[in-house]
This record gives structure tokens, C-alpha cells and sequence, in this order.
């Protein structure tokens, strides 16, 4: 693998917590570009928003948001969302430690193999941008492919 592509997705977001399915928008980078055989990441360039690979069920994405909640509340009285004590804080910055842990626990980035210039994932596999610190007017993302 000498070869790198890299292309940037900006999203707009406009729930507070939401999982977006991005494996068209992968699948076609990837056909685009011709890639026949490499490794493609998906990776999220902010700390409140992950990556993952997972099944687009609407139940289990509910019970997914349900569980981030149970582990890491939006109302517990985080430290870093004690604006007195945070250096160099800016006067909008939200309330959202509970976003950057949940983000913690499901990752920045997945990996996927292209064989035969499609990408190998199961078949009830889906690669999801999940926000957990919205709205945001623009969530940008990148797609690098290794060929």
C-alpha cells in the first residue's frame, strides 16, 4: 500500500444526539476513485462525536443512545462543564463533558478493507457518525483511503 486519497465530509447536525449512516457516502469514495483493493478510514475530527461500525436498526440505535446516557447522564455536574474552573474557556462553550465521554467510549475512527472495489462489511454492518453535541452547523469528518 503506497497510494493515499483523502477526501473531507462536512455535516450539518441538527439534533443533540443522532447516528448517521455513512456507508454510501464511503462506498462511493471508493468507487469513485476506482480502489480495487486497499483500507479506507473513516475518522471524525471533533472530541463529541464517534465513528462505528454497527447495525442501522432503529431500536438498537435507540437502545445504543439509551445506554451512552445510563453510563455517562447529560446531568451530572461534570468538572468540565464547571466554566470557573476551565483555562482559556470560551463564554459560548456548551455544557458537554457528557458528549466528549460517551465519544471516549465508542472511538474517533474505523477501518475498513476494500476487496474487489467493495468495502468488506458484514452484511448488517453500517458505518455510523454518531453526534452526541449537537446541533452543530458543521461536523467534518475524513475519508482516507490506503491503496
Amino acid at each position: 500500500m503506497n497510494n493515499m486519497l483523502v477526501t473531507q465530509i462536512t455535516l450539518n447536525t441538527p439534533e443533540k444526539f443522532k447516528f448517521y449512516d455513512l456507508t454510501n457516502q464511503v462506498a462511493e469514495f471508493v468507487k469513485t476513485n476506482n480502489i480495487q483493493q486497499g483500507m479506507v478510514t473513516v475518522r471524525t475530527m471533533h472530541t463529541t462525536t464517534a465513528v462505528i461500525i454497527n447495525e442501522n436498526e432503529p431500536c438498537l440505535l435507540r437502545d445504543m443512545q439509551c445506554w451512552l446516557e445510563n453510563i455517562a447522564p447529560s446531568v451530572c455536574a461534570y468538572e468540565h462543564d464547571d466554566m470557573s474552573k476551565r483555562i482559556n474557556c470560551p463564554l459560548d462553550e456548551p455544557k458537554n463533558a457528557h458528549a466528549h465521554l460517551q465519544a471516549a467510549l465508542l472511538g474517533s475512527s474505523v477501518t475498513v478493507p476494500v476487496i474487489d472495489g467493495a468495502l468488506s462489511l458484514g452484511k448488517w454492518q453500517s458505518v455510523l457518525f454518531v453526534e452526541m453535541d449537537g446541533p452543530r452547523p458543521a461536523r467534518n469528518l475524513q475519508i482516507i483511503i490506503q491503496s
